[in-house]
């Protein structure tokens, strides 16, 4: 202990003499000078404070996008007398991502099941096998606005309302798919409204999200994934 003593006094003397001679080698005047000059406050050290948080404005609403509501159509293919054959037509009729807005005002197929012969006149070249010939009878309701068809039920009453009872709305595979021959005769120019039972193509369809079902379809059923029959030449 008393080792350490020494030595820092030794130190304290040996820098008090080094101070000295340095003093002594200053002009005197400039020494005076700085031994009166007052000692410099410290600067004070600024204070970071945080900066208060900001406002982050609200995410905007999810912008929703509806889809357009369309349906399914068909036309008259062909007609031999008071027959009619009904069915998919130039190419426009989509059984499985829909055809024509429900906004559309278009007669509305409706359909009476039975077992009429069929005539020796009705007969069609382009008719295949999945094309055939019901033994019912065909009836449109004139001016159905899509929008209003909201279930199949409201269909089939819009038919049995004008026709009587046994009427119902006409189906795309009534007479196997793609169209089909029945008794009745009605205007060539005619496109009306047709159901399907394995599609999301009906009026009453439009809350469904056709993203839901690969492609638009339900089902893998042969006679409605076949491709609809060559336009007819009348």
């Amino acid at each position: 202990m008393k080792r350490v003593v020494i030595v820092l006094s030794v130190g304290l003397a040996l820098g008090g003499l080094v101070v000295a001679i340095w003093l002594s080698d200053q002009d005197p005047d400039e020494v005076s000078a700085w031994r009166a000059a007052p000692l410099e406050s410290p600067r004070p050290v600024p204070v970071l404070r945080p900066s208060p948080p900001q406002a982050i404005p609200p995410a905007p609403p999810t912008q929703v996008t509806k889809r357009e509501c369309r349906a399914m159509t068909w036309g008259v293919r062909g007609q031999r007398g008071l027959t009619t054959w009904v069915g998919a037509i130039d190419g426009s009729t989509d059984a499985f991502h829909k055809d024509t807005p429900c906004s559309q005002t278009r007669p509305l197929l409706c359909f009476q099941p039975g077992a009429r012969a069929r005539p020796a006149s009705f007969s069609f070249p382009e008719l295949t096998a999945q094309i055939g010939w019901t033994g019912g009878a065909i009836a449109l309701v004139p001016e159905v606005l899509g929008l209003e068809v909201r279930s199949r039920s409201v269909a089939d009453r819009m038919c049995a309302g004008k026709f009587g009872a046994g009427w119902r709305m006409a189906e795309f595979h009534d007479g196997g798919g793609w169209g089909f021959g029945a008794e009745g005769e009605l205007p060539r120019d005619a496109r009306f409204w047709v159901a399907i039972s394995d599609q999301v193509a009906n009026l009453w369809d439009r809350e469904q999200a056709e993203e839901a079902i690969p492609g638009g379809r339900r089902t893998n059923d042969a006679t409605s994934s076949a491709p609809p029959p060559t336009p007819l030449s009348r």
